[in-house]
């Protein structure tokens, strides 16, 4: 995670200065296994800035705002609520039919006048989408920090719910069955059992990280 760098401080301690959040949504897989990306800001306009390898990509308007869970003492944010405008619908639209497990999300805070110089931005926010929520006004992404992930619990996510890919590797599922609702009662109408991978002695109930369907 970015800390904050000369050419940053220096701009935003100005009496005028032009903020705008950046938002990328990466690793959203669609039926077919491809991963696609989601490039947002909040500012009235579309804007140039760089994706994550370094390369110019549009940064669609819309309507952001995003609301901290927790931030560590250097202040950047361990975990939040990111809130997405649907009122188009094409959010919704977005995970109804992809996959959000694989994606990864980063929020940038760039400066107008600078968009052209990734210097002048500072991440404060990278890591993982938790669960979700659809609306008809907007899409709520609840996020979980991968640096908060990896300094303050197990590098393997203990719950109740098998996190393995259906069919992939760790799974070993060959059977006709397309669903798997990744709990143990369906890993064993599966036939499947032995290769469940969750902890089905958590209580459901206050297991917090719930997964992604």
């Amino acid at each position: 995670m970015s800390r904050t760098n000369a050419s940053y401080q220096g701009e935003v301690e100005k009496r005028e200065v032009s903020p705008l959040i950046l938002v990328r949504i990466t690793g959203i897989e669609d039926e077919d296994g491809v991963l696609n990306n989601v490039y947002l800001t909040d500012w009235p306009q579309d804007g140039q800035f760089v994706d994550e390898n370094g390369d110019t990509q549009t940064y669609l308007s819309c309507g952001l705002s995003f609301q901290p869970i927790s931030v560590s003492n250097d202040t950047e944010i361990d975990g939040g609520s990111l809130k997405i405008d649907n009122t188009t619908r094409e959010m919704g639209k977005l995970v109804l039919t992809h996959s959000l497990k694989k994606a990864k999300v980063q929020i940038i805070r760039a400066l107008f006048d600078h968009l052209d110089n990734d210097l002048y931005s500072l991440t404060i926010f990278q890591g993982f989408l938790r669960q979700y929520r659809v609306s008809e006004s907007d899409l709520e992404l609840t996020l979980v920090s991968m640096f908060n992930l990896m300094q303050k619990g197990p590098k393997r996510l203990h719950w109740n719910y098998c996190p393995w890919g259906f069919k992939g590797p760790e799974c070993s599922y060959v059977g006709g069955d397309i669903i798997c609702y990744h709990t143990l009662t369906d890993c064993k109408a599966k036939g499947n059992e032995a290769n469940f991978g969750g902890f089905p002695y958590l209580p459901a109930g206050k297991d917090v990280r719930d997964p992604l369907e």
